[in-house]
């Protein structure tokens, strides 16, 4: 398999002893992560090996079953895995993996649980045994029109402790930044959900000072798409779905707005707003994208309405929930200048 990202399965039909090499460009590692994994009998062994073949490092050997999903990395280009086939599906593993740049330390071998690699949906933790390290987990979505929701599961922190956590759009380090935070006994306000651009996150993730116990975050999905719309008309409403009663949960929603002619700008007005306070937010662009210029973020309630210009003839307004509490969401009056 040489393919930069793939699936494969145990399951093949019958019993056996099946094989797998996974190659990449010279200049990329590759992450492996095994969901369902388990064998029928301790006898029956799955392994990984750091290289192009059995004589390589042992990365991972297992046998029955894992009760949570595992990835782990290569230091090189190649990954070698040995696997039992089997006749039933409920008996398979299946396994994800992806090719990408070498990066920091990447060619140094991988430390479970300082870091890691997650499709559509699990858990990344921060645990006290890497206090000074760096670790980075990938995240992606292999659905179309799918966001990816980092909810925050450790609402306080003892005294003393601290961690920051980098989340950037893509799986470059130097992709956009969604949102920085820093999190420690100082700063009361933590932000509790994080929404993905694209298909694809970075989570840079970095503990310091008395940590002593373990911090996690979920990644779920969204699936969205369904209550995105253009408005091209020169005036018009916008407003969270069901307004003004509770609006849906796990919902991106949103709105593009282009007005004519190009000379036009836009004003939108938001004259209501009550939403979960740092989980659910409406955004603002100065485009018609989210990789526009973020003209407004608010997430909570408004006070007073609130007007945001844009500086083209395009705006794009979006609107993000999670699973946990609706309320009546957002009201806003757009019109062409």
């Amino acid at each position: 398999m040489n393919a930069s990202k793939g699936f494969f399965s145990s399951f093949s039909g019958q019993l056996g002893r099946c094989s797998v090499l996974i190659s990449a460009p010279t200049n990329q590692v590759i992450w492996l992560l095994f969901r369902q994994l388990q064998t029928k009998s301790l006898q029956q062994l799955v392994k990984v090996y750091d290289g192009p073949n059995a004589q390589s490092r042992l990365l991972l050997t297992h046998s029955g079953r894992l009760s949570v999903s595992q990835s782990l990395r290569s230091t090189r280009n190649f990954l070698y895995v040995e696997y039992p086939s089997y006749s039933h599906p409920n008996s398979a593993f299946f396994a994800f993996y992806a090719a990408m740049d070498a990066a920091g330390d990447s060619r140094s071998p991988y430390i479970p649980g300082c870091g890691g690699y997650i499709v559509d949906s699990g858990m990344l933790i921060g645990d006290r045994r890497f206090v000074g390290d760096q670790c980075v987990w990938y995240i992606e979505n292999r659905k179309k029109n799918h966001t990816i929701l980092l909810s925050n599961n450790s609402p306080t922190l003892l005294a003393d402790a601290s961690y920051s956590i980098v989340v950037s759009d893509g799986w470059s380090a130097d992709g956009a930044v969604i949102n920085p935070v820093i999190l420690s006994d100082t700063t009361p306000q933590l932000v509790k959900s994080i929404y993905s651009l694209s298909d694809k996150i970075r989570v840079h993730f970095k503990p310091d000072g008395n940590f002593q116990r373990l911090h996690s975050w979920t990644v779920s999905e969204i699936a969205s798409g369904k209550c995105w719309s253009n408005l091209s008309e020169p005036t018009g409403t916008i407003k969270s779905p069901n307004y003004p009663s509770p609006y849906d949960d796990m919902s991106d929603c949103r709105w593009t707005i282009r007005v004519q002619p190009a000379t036009m700008k836009i004003r939108l007005l938001l004259a209501a707003v009550q939403t979960e306070q740092d989980h659910d937010f409406i955004y603002v662009y100065n485009g018609a994208s989210v990789d526009s210029p973020l003209l407004l973020q608010k997430s909570g309630q408004l006070t007073l309405p609130t007007v945001v210009v844009s500086s083209t003839n395009e705006m794009l307004v979006r609107f993000t929930s999670n699973s946990m509490t609706q309320l009546s969401g957002f009201l806003a009056l757009y019109s062409s200048i």
